[in-house]
């Protein structure tokens, strides 16, 4: 008898952990063998909520269903905005990797896809040349890019007359350090540099806009940095406009003991000259952006 009921016991308990690992269709949703989560969240659903991104949280309260974004198994939730980028970063800003090796491609060139920028209320059309992404118009401001006012005897704008609008503003060096926009500076002379080896044969035609019924001038504007002869005014903050229609004359940064480098575009001259000028004057500026 003894023996009979050991055996019954046996086959009882035999049959019990069989039920326990063998889940039926109904009780296993997505039949992997497994009674978990996501069985438990499609059967509460059947009382009128749902998880269609299968990532254990209820939609009604999910703040993120959209199963492109990759951070939508997030939990606790969190809103959806992360994607994966063009070498799988969740949330990373590489557009292309067009050879596939986990690397991102240098994307967009110096400007990094951007043709304007704008600054101080002021939109500014960008160029990219060579490895350079520049202001392809002169510099207008008459703050610094902290927003402190400029002294009126560092700048010059022409009287605000409109048909100077496309000129911008002549400024002294001795603030240039300070008016381009963050991330942005004005070029050293190794920059006009660079620039000047990258156009090649006839860097001042190549830089200089081509003549238009409002501005007179001489260039091919090859680049589109669109120079235009703004003119310049000489140390005296009273002095007169000088060079106006043929000449550009753009500041650096660059400064030896006594002065300031410039570079100068005049009409009828296809080259670049530089010259070492007092910081007094008052000249164009281009802004260019930083490299890291």
């Amino acid at each position: 008898m003894k023996k009979l009921l050991t055996i019954m016991f046996a086959v009882a308990l035999g049959l019990n952990l069989s039920a326990q690992t063998a889940c039926s269709p109904a009780q296993d949703a997505n039949q992997d063998g497994v009674i978990g989560v996501d069985d438990l969240m499609d059967l509460l659903s059947h009382w009128g909520d749902t998880d269609f991104d299968f990532d254990g949280v209820y939609d009604s309260v999910d703040l993120c269903t959209d199963e492109g974004a990759c951070n939508y198994l997030s939990n606790p939730t969190e809103p959806c905005g992360f994607f994966f980028d063009a070498i799988g970063a969740c949330g990373g800003d590489c557009i292309e990797d067009t050879d596939g090796d986990g690397v991102c491609d240098e994307f967009y060139g110096p400007c990094q896809g951007e043709s304007t920028v704008t600054y101080q209320g002021y939109t500014y059309d960008l160029v990219a040349i060579g490895d350079q992404c520049w202001f392809a118009e002169n510099l207008r401001t008459i703050e610094t890019n902290s927003g402190m006012p400029l002294a009126n005897s560092t700048y010059y704008d022409y009287g605000q007359d409109e048909f100077f609008d496309d000129y911008g503003i002549l400024y002294r060096w001795s603030i240039i350090d300070s008016i381009c926009p963050i991330s942005w500076s004005a070029p050293s002379v190794e920059d006009f540099g660079n620039l000047e080896s990258f156009l090649g044969e006839s860097p001042g035609n190549d830089l200089k806009n081509s003549s238009t019924d409002e501005i007179p001038w001489d260039g091919l504007n090859v680049v589109g940095f669109s120079a235009i002869p703004a003119g310049y005014r000489s140390g005296d903050p009273n002095g007169p406009l000088q060079g106006f229609g043929q000449q550009a004359r753009f500041w650096s940064r660059s400064s030896p003991s006594n002065g300031a480098y410039a570079v100068f575009l005049n009409s009828n001259l296809d080259h670049i000259s530089w010259g070492d000028m007092n910081t007094g004057h008052q000249y164009s500026v281009r802004c260019l952006k930083d490299t890291e």
